[in-house]
């Protein structure tokens, strides 16, 4: 049986004048916080077949941390603009 994970992306800075939502990156907290969820994947064992994200510099960040713990490869990331 598959299974469907859905992990919103991690604390990310506040929107800066003149800057596209999209380009918002991860802040210390929400570094913390892909460390978290990756490490609790982790210890889950959780077989991971694919992984999408929007094309967000927040999520990209996101999964990509999360993709580490896992040993999931950053290049199969597949990135799908209509999740944003």
């Amino acid at each position: 049986m598959k299974h469907l994970y859905l992990v919103r992306h991690a604390h990310a800075l506040d929107k800066q004048v003149g800057q596209a939502d999209s380009a918002r990156e991860l802040s210390a907290q929400g570094e913390l916080q892909c460390h978290a969820i990756g490490t609790f994947f982790q210890s889950k064992k959780y077989p991971i077949d694919l992984v999408l994200t929007s094309h967000a510099l927040r999520a990209v960040a996101t999964a990509n941390r999360i993709a580490e713990h896992l040993h999931y490869p950053m290049e199969n990331i597949e990135q799908a603009p209509e999740l944003y």
